[in-house]
């Protein structure tokens, strides 16, 4: 294996990882955002995938997708949005994967 193809497969790998600390701070940055069912935040999850092809290996970021997991809801009276008939929805808490297994 030649250095340009381990530099190659280095510099992707770090670009993805980039991907993954910016969707993880935009996470962090949104959890405790408050807003309506359409439009409170929902947590983001890159989606990586390992290219394999005739010169060498390089990792790719193939989306970024959003959460579908259901919004916490809750009423507070006193905020400027929220009715009688609709709740709060709260931002969702999202923490990072390890190992594919969802930290609690």
């Amino acid at each position: 294996m030649s250095f340009k193809s381990i530099a190659q497969i280095a510099s992707s790998a770090m670009s993805a990882q980039t991907v993954r600390l910016n969707t993880v701070a935009s996470n962090l940055a949104n959890a405790n955002t408050t807003g309506t069912e359409q439009s409170a935040y929902r947590a983001r999850k890159p989606v990586f995938a390992s290219v394999f092809d005739g010169a060498g290996a390089r990792v790719q970021v193939l989306d970024v997708i959003s959460s579908d997991e259901p919004l916490n809801a809750r009423y507070e009276p006193d905020h400027p949005i929220t009715t009688r008939s609709r709740r709060l929805a709260e931002g969702q808490r999202h923490l990072p994967l390890r190992h594919g297994i969802p930290r609690k």
